[in-house]
């Protein structure tokens, strides 16, 4: 333990012995020991599901482990409580933000007041109001009315406003679980400056997030995780980009070098024609092809998300159309039913929001798809069969599949079901954001494996993602959006037909994705002689 006489900026803050983590047979997180010191922002980062946001919502007490203990100078600190970790000083700011977004920012700030919930004591109206005042000073967001409601405000401003939240407990330690994901990045630097004050005031923080360049620039130290295993450890200035990627991504060395032939044929599924959407793209111009698997790379804030999701029908598009061909016959897409009538199977990144129902079976949620088409299964071996391919991708456990309840089963499990779903409703043109984000490795590997036979048959997919390790697992090709354009494209294929993703084809996505196009650039796209120009 930290001696009375260290600097508070120097006392270890909280020491985690062998934090573990397994949802059934999948383990996400493993042996993860570290400490962590207050006045110091200390970087949790890997690729989409490494463990990093398992670590950071163990450490903040929101959910709880397996195994493993935590200490805060010395004090066991009980795990899986979110009220015994605030009592301790420990907050969380969530990846997904779970303000009440009916409620003023008065108000939500007010009911995370760790004085009213100690003793239970409600503030006035009029110094919740000032407290408030005072906290989004604070973070640097004094604009913002305190009479605003929450659903009014931008991403950024929410998040601001969930920061401010997790200060109201004067908290001596913060986990940021990606608090830059969603934002542009002027928003994300202010965020990344906001933790730097932070930590200069003496408050600990883990900073969560899988930008490199973020990580680089705004924490002390570094704990890299592969796998639900930490790879790498220490201080900053330890690293290089270089060095961070090989720690994060080192497990898909073999992906990179293996080869698979394209399924991809001259004959078009999905064609996305001069289309935009207020506030988050325009003038896309995409087509995906039967048997092609198609990626569109970019980081957060790009209009990546937006994008599929006008593609599937679930948001409009303000400009442009979606076009499903089938059978030689053209079908405009304009609503979620008008794609999945055309066999676009749609697969949020939202699973908990958009995806799994939750206390319901793995059947009920399958069956699910066939009640909103108007047509049932009540035969549980049809069903099973329907299933058979979700079944082959590894769906099964020793324990039945198909009574299992959705909130006992893992990310990685609720994503197969997800597939499966779609797949009993006989989708063959798929449209998925993220889907091998926030899963483990084992998994991942698993639905790359069934996306690809599935595109051996002649499945069409439009994939999202921001991660390069799964345009490498997926994808024949992929396209770069930029600020809500998309400014090239790098196919994979070489003259014989094998996919092979090499280190200068990897660099050039990264590039256009991270280099801000020049005022008054000309939208070019980037790709190879082999693939006719479509943007």
């Amino acid at each position: 333990m930290a001696s009375e006489t260290e600097p508070r900026s120097r006392r270890t803050a909280l020491r985690a012995v062998g934090l573990s983590k397994a949802y059934g047979d999948a383990t996400v997180l493993e042996g993860f020991t570290a400490e962590l010191r207050a006045g110091e922002v200390v970087a949790l980062m890997g690729a989409n599901g490494a463990g990093k946001s398992t670590a950071g919502k163990i450490l903040a007490g929101a959910i709880a482990p397996s195994g493993g203990e935590l200490f805060k100078d010395g004090t066991p600190v009980p795990l899986g409580n979110r009220r015994d970790a605030m009592r301790a000083g420990l907050e969380f700011v969530p990846q997904e933000l779970d303000l009440c977004a009916d409620l003023k920012v008065w108000e939500n700030i007010a009911l995370a007041d760790e004085r009213m919930r100690r003793f239970r004591v409600a503030l006035s109206p009029a110094r919740a109001r000032r407290r408030t005042r005072e906290l989004l000073t604070r973070v640097g967001a004094g604009n913002i009315s305190v009479e605003a409601r929450v659903n009014v405000l931008s991403f950024a401003e929410r998040q601001l406003v969930a920061i401010a939240r997790a200060l109201a407990s004067d908290p001596e330690y913060i986990v940021f679980d990606e608090p830059t994901a969603s934002l542009g990045r002027d928003e994300a630097a202010e965020v990344t400056r906001l933790v730097r004050r932070l930590a200069a005031e003496g408050v600990g923080c883990a900073f969560i997030s899988h930008r490199i360049h973020e990580i680089l620039e705004t924490c002390d130290h570094a704990i890299v995780l592969r796998d639900g295993r930490i790879t790498a450890t220490g201080a900053i200035e330890d690293f290089t980009a270089d060095t961070l990627e090989e720690a994060m991504f080192a497990s898909y060395e073999t992906a990179i070098t293996a080869h698979r032939e394209t399924n991809r044929t001259p004959t078009r599924a999905l064609s996305i024609r001069e289309a935009s959407r207020r506030g988050a793209f325009e003038g896309v111009d995409l087509e995906v092809q039967t048997g092609e698997i198609v990626g569109v790379y970019g980081l957060a804030g790009s209009g990546i998300s937006s994008l599929l999701r006008c593609a599937s029908g679930a948001e409009p598009l303000h400009k442009g159309q979606v076009v499903r061909s089938r059978s030689g016959v053209e079908h405009n897409i304009v609503s979620l039913r008008s794609a999945r009538d055309q066999g676009i199977g749609f697969v949020s990144m939202d699973r908990s929001g958009e995806g799994i129902f939750p206390r319901h079976s793995c059947a009920e949620n399958i069956e699910s798809e066939q009640i909103s088409r108007r047509f049932l299964i009540t035969d549980r071996q049809l069903m099973k069969e329907a299933l058979k391919d979700g079944a082959a991708a590894g769906l099964g456990s020793g324990r039945s599949l198909y009574e299992r309840n959705a909130d006992d089963m893992s990310g990685g499990q609720q994503q197969k079901a997800l597939i499966a779903r779609r797949m009993a409703g006989g989708s063959d043109c798929w449209v998925l954001d993220e889907p091998l984000g926030g899963i483990d490795t084992k998994t991942k590997r698993e639905l790359a494996s069934l996306f690809h036979q599935r595109a051996s048959r002649g499945d069409s997919f439009l994939v999202a993602t921001g991660d390069l390790s799964d345009i490498i697992a997926l994808c024949d090709r992929a396209l770069v959006m930029h600020g809500g354009r998309l400014i090239g494209s790098v196919d994979a294929v070489d003259e014989g037909g094998s996919v092979v993703w090499d280190d200068e084809k990897l660099n050039r996505l990264r590039a256009l994705a991270v280099r801000p196009l020049p005022p008054g650039a000309e939208v070019r796209p980037t790709g190879t002689e082999q693939m006719e120009e479509r943007l």
